[in-house]
């Protein structure tokens, strides 16, 4: 009776234990499937806007001299494709669809299809449905009411919706007749559908599914239809739909699977982006098999009834004395996996004997191995805006918004003291005299020359529109640009070549005048300007050549390619900050440059969630791709660091900036 009592406490307690990882691990991933969505869909939309907003388009929908279904059909099929969309289509306005005499394919109310593109025959045999279904047809609407109510927010959108019986990822974004007054002229939307086939291979990272992983599987549905699943079988999948609508939130449900019936836990799941439809409202479900996870329990109490079978009275006494031994494992188990939560990663258990217990030490100390591994880780444009208002130039000072930028040369020490001097002024010339046309082009207000290095400013008083964040970036694309072409002249010349380090902050700074009563220098100062400062400095750790802040991302992101890079703190500072690598306007960017985006925002999500190994993974398999990625080096080196010494308990993901 002892022996029974106890092996039934370390029963419930090993299963509730179990049960409360599984929830959590479904809770992690619904987090990780909707941030997916969530940055596929913001990359999406802003490569559709910049394409949609293109001059090719523009010229299209304004010259009623083309044919617009000719010229439209290979638009949409650009832009599937880069997307991998499964389903692009444009509408436009009824009456420019009938005065242009296009082929109308479906009609909206007032927007007419006009141009719709499916890989292959894939869709053909659903077209009809897809374009008839009033989801489609109210979220397309919705957009183009949108664009013409607030034409100058030139918003994309993007939703999880429900169309024909499935799941699709909808982004759209309105077409514009002509962008200096935002006439609007319809919609261009393309369609991803989150089936079965996309959430393995997007959200598991695999082609195929073995039936002895137990990872956690999807289950995606509308109201209470079933339209895609990675569980391997439709009947276990409508059966846990059944158990999961039924439930309030969280459930258990026995489900046969590949010929083995299994109790799995479940957890019901909202769409970030899904919004209500005709059809119901997308969801999802995720699940994972509870009796995978007891099986070395399991194992162990078929070994202890055997046991006890066989030698009778005897056999009761072992089986006692091995069911306290068991509880004493299974306690310091228990209490290692706490300190490991705690994280003290250096925890070690040590089992005698070669049973389920001891294959579970072996297991566990190899998992605190490899969480410990983890740890180891003025110019003359700005003086025309002055003209119009000279008394700014006599203001003590004021608060505005804006943009710095730094500019600095890479290991300049080094190349100074092996140049003579007149060789190192003209040079250092030629290379301000790049910077200084941009910036002067930009509308920016190039402030100094430090030494090698570069200071600008956008915004009030001299340029009083509110786009300073994309002019700054524009100015230091053009700037990396043009160093690039005065490196190759200087290679010809067998001249020292310059890399440059740029940064870049956003927000309030102090704009005035400083200085003494004989000398004054109008120039910025304030917390912006010491981050920008620091940001150009920062690039020599990450490997980058351009950083943004979090401002400076929010205001340009649209039309740039932005990927963040990490969270850091400047000295003095306690707030940390967002840091994002510019990597290239948004339609001009390489093919490779949205996968690279979306592995580092992987990477850099395991990272924060302390799965420095996962993270390390993701990152070299990135780095075997763009082996010249700096922001992936940089982090692959702290998580292969943070391995070996571990992070403290209260490790905020935030990188402290202690040098400029």
């Amino acid at each position: 009776m002892v022996t029974g009592g106890l092996g039934f406490y370390v029963s419930n307690l090993y299963r509730d234990s179990e049960r409360a990882r599984i929830r959590r691990d479904l809770k992690r991933d619904a987090d990780q499937l909707n941030a997916e969505l969530d940055t596929f869909a913001r990359v999406t939309a802003a490569t559709l806007k910049n394409s949609a907003r293109s001059s090719e388009v523009v010229r299209l929908l304004a010259d009623t001299s083309i044919d617009l279904k000719q010229n439209f059909d290979p638009l949409v099929a650009a832009w599937r494709v880069p997307a991998k969309a499964d389903v692009a289509l444009t509408t436009v306005n009824s009456f420019i669809a009938e005065d242009r005499k296009a082929k109308v394919i479906h009609k909206y109310g007032d927007l007419s299809v006009i141009a719709f593109d499916a890989p292959g025959k894939a869709f053909d045999g659903r077209r009809e449905t897809l374009m008839a279904d009033a989801a489609l047809g109210a979220f397309l609407k919705r957009c183009y009411a949108h664009a013409e109510e607030k034409p100058n927010e030139e918003e994309s959108r993007s939703s999880v919706i429900a169309i024909a019986d499935s799941c699709f990822l909808a982004v759209a974004s309105p077409l514009f007749e002509s962008l200096q007054n935002h006439e609007v002229a319809g919609v261009g939307c393309v369609l991803i559908e989150l089936s079965s086939s996309w959430a393995v291979q997007n959200h598991m990272g695999e082609g195929k599914l073995e039936a002895e992983d137990n990872a956690v599987r999807q289950l995606i549905y509308i109201a209470d239809r079933l339209t895609a699943e990675t569980l391997g079988s439709k009947d276990a999948a409508a059966k846990a739909l059944d158990a999961a609508l039924k439930s309030s939130g969280e459930f258990e449900v026995m489900l046969e699977v590949h010929g083995h019936p299994s109790a799995y836990v479940g957890r019901l799941n909202p769409f970030v982006l899904a919004e209500d439809g005709p059809g119901g409202k997308p969801a999802f479900i995720a699940l994972k098999n509870l009796d995978r996870e007891l099986e070395p329990l399991a194992a162990l109490q078929r070994n202890v009834g055997l046991g006890g079978l066989a030698l009778g009275v005897l056999g009761a006494a072992v089986a006692y004395a091995g069911a306290y031994m068991v509880i004493r494992k299974l306690r310091r188990l228990q209490d290692a996996t706490l300190k490991v939560r705690q994280g003290n990663f250096n925890t070690r258990i040590r089992f005698k004997g070669r049973d389920e217990l001891g294959s579970l030490a072996t297991a566990f100390n190899d998992m605190t191995t490899g969480l410990k591994a983890l740890g180891v880780y003025t110019d003359d444009a700005l003086a025309k805006k002055l003209i119009d208002g000279p008394d700014q130039l006599a203001s003590a000072g004021r608060r505005e918004e804006g943009s710095i930028l730094f500019c600095d040369i890479k290991g300049f020490t080094p190349i100074a003291e092996k140049l003579g001097a007149e060789d190192l002024v003209n040079q250092l010339n030629e290379h301000f005299t790049v910077m200084g046309k941009h910036i002067k082009d930009s509308k920016g207000y190039l402030d100094k020359f430090i030494g090698d290095a570069v200071m600008a400013y956008w915004g009030p008083p001299f340029f009083p529109d509110k786009d300073f964040a994309k002019r700054a970036c524009k100015a230091a694309l053009l700037s990396l640009r043009a160093e690039a072409e005065l490196r190759r002249k200087w290679r010809e010349q067998g001249k020292p070549e310059f890399f440059l380090r740029i940064g870049i902050g956003t927000g309030d700074i102090v704009i005035g005048n400083l200085g003494s009563d004989t000398k004054k220098n109008f120039t910025v100062i304030g917390d912006s300007v010491n981050l920008a400062s620091r940001l150009e400095g920062a690039n020599k750790f990450y490997g980058t050549e351009t950083l943004v802040d979090e401002r400076t991302a929010e205001l340009a992101g649209s039309e740039f390619l932005l990927r963040e890079v990490d969270q850091i703190r400047v000295t003095g500072k306690q707030v940390a900050v967002r840091v994002y690598e510019m990597m290239g306007v948004a339609a001009e960017t390489s093919s490779s440059a949205l996968p690279r985006c979306i592995g580092y925002g992987k990477a850099l999500k395991l990272y924060r969630n302390r799965e420095f190994a996962a993270a390390a993974e993701q990152l070299k398999a990135l780095l075997a791709r763009e082996p010249a990625d700096g922001p992936a080096k940089w982090l692959l080196g702290v998580c292969e660091k943070f391995m070996v010494h571990p992070p403290d308990a209260d490790w905020d993901g935030v990188t402290i900036a202690t040098e400029k």
